[in-house]
């Protein structure tokens, strides 16, 4: 069973005066200084400071999740260190910590699952986002290749309309005209509606 120490000195919670750009613990003042350290720019208050005293203190250092710790202090009174007394405490506590040390097991099993059904869920929506837009564009390709074949067909009417009237039309204003639509059918011309099909992705090739 892995224990951890930490020795250190304790704190405490003193009565302290302000004067002169600090504060002075009030035991540790003279009488001449208690009697100048009055009046309203000399106030008092509780400051935490180091109390010259130690502890030790033993915890578990594999999980933050178990939160099982035992302290000896020293105090005016007493010595710190009791060794015996210690070493009994510490295995008195191995069915304690040995239950803490199974509840964070569990935790920490049930937040892992927790976290790989939620990676999951993201990855499943995720996917469903790129299909979605796969769909979309592939969709949105499609029917700009139709509109334009539709206007595509709509051009090459227009110019089959206006060679049959050139039929009628003197030899040198037909090969004019004729030469005009050759002209102005280079300018429109585009890939036919094979080839633009032809092109096109479908969603499960955008993937």
């Amino acid at each position: 069973m892995p224990i951890g120490l930490t020795f250190y000195e304790m704190t405490e919670d003193v009565e302290s005066v302000y004067a002169n750009g600090t504060y002075f613990p009030v035991r540790d003042l003279t009488a001449e200084q208690r009697r100048r350290f009055t009046g309203p720019q000399h106030w008092k208050t509780t400051k935490e400071l180091p109390s010259g005293r130690l502890c030790l203190q033993a915890y578990y250092p594999s999980s933050s999740r178990v939160k099982w710790f035992k302290r000896w202090q020293e105090t005016p009174v007493s010595e710190l260190l009791d060794v015996p007394k210690m070493v009994a405490a510490l295995e008195a506590s191995v069915p304690e910590l040995t239950e803490q040390i199974e509840t964070a097991r569990i935790q920490e099993q049930g937040q892992r699952r927790l976290w790989e059904e939620q990676q999951r869920q993201w990855r499943e929506e995720r996917e469903r986002e790129r299909q979605q837009k796969a769909h979309q564009a592939a969709q949105q390709e499609l029917i700009a290749a139709i509109a334009a074949w539709d206007q595509a067909r709509k051009v090459e009417a227009y110019f089959e309309d206006v060679l049959r009237a050139a039929e009628h039309m003197e030899a040198g204003e037909r090969d004019t005209l004729f030469d005009r639509v050759t002209q102005a059918r280079a300018m429109v011309s585009g890939p036919s509606a094979l080839e633009a099909l032809l092109r096109w992705k479908s969603p499960s090739e955008r993937l």
